[in-house]
């Protein structure tokens, strides 16, 4: 069997892991804010590169808003959302080819685009703020995500949207309780899907597999 490389940030998983391990064996009382510092560091010491958004999110756990240290390990933020509804899940489509998001980093981006992105996510978090009905906050959440993805489409060079990401996205997004958005770099590797229930999980499921992509609740 060959095994492929799952793009979940294993090597941030481990950090983490490591500094929570430490943390309550000797019973240091590391808050959460030095908890991510430390794990943070550690993690670009040994990648050399990276947002470390991988490490925030997964000592944060759930849907989190995270704002990226300046070169200084300033200026950074972490603040976890209630986006979800009970209901919402998330899963991750995997089309088993690997990247290495280090050499993606790279590539330079405008300030339009900057703004851009910033003015969806900013939106995105509005959505915590006031209350609609179930459906139709999630079709503004899709909305949202759509639009943030077409940004990272039309901006990003040739390639970043693979013949099996387009395939995957195309079917995933024609369900109207799924949206689907390419995770990290691009140029391979995952798709993540928030649904409003799981019944459009099992239309696309079978699809997904005739072409050799996985899907797995998250």
């Amino acid at each position: 069997m060959v095994k492929t490389k799952k793009g979940y940030g294993s090597s941030a998983s481990v950090v983490v892991g490591i500094v929570k391990a430490v943390n309550q064996f000797m019973k240091l009382k590391i808050d959460k804010s030095k908890a991510f510092e430390y794990a943070a560091k550690a993690h670009f010491e040994i990648q050399g590169s990276g947002s470390m958004g991988d490490v925030a999110s997964i000592l944060s756990g759930g849907i989190i808003y995270y704002q990226s240290p300046d070169v200084n390990w300033q200026n950074w933020k972490i603040e976890n959302s209630e986006l979800y509804h009970p209901q919402w899940q998330a899963y991750i489509v995997m089309t088993g080819k690997s990247v290495k998001t280090g050499d993606k980093l790279k590539i330079n981006l405008t300030e339009k685009f900057y703004e851009t992105s910033d003015e969806i996510v900013n939106k995105i978090k509005a959505l915590n703020q006031k209350k609609y009905f179930e459906q139709k906050k999630f079709q503004l959440f899709k909305k949202l995500i759509l639009a943030n993805q077409s940004l990272l489409a039309d901006t990003l060079p040739e390639g970043y949207v693979t013949e099996k990401l387009a395939f995957a996205l195309n079917i995933i997004n024609r369900q109207e309780n799924l949206v689907g958005k390419i995770s990290g770099s691009g140029f391979g590797e995952n798709i993540i899907v928030f649904a409003k229930n799981e019944k459009g999980i099992k239309k696309v499921t079978g699809q997904l597999a005739r072409k050799g992509i996985s899907i797995e609740k998250n």
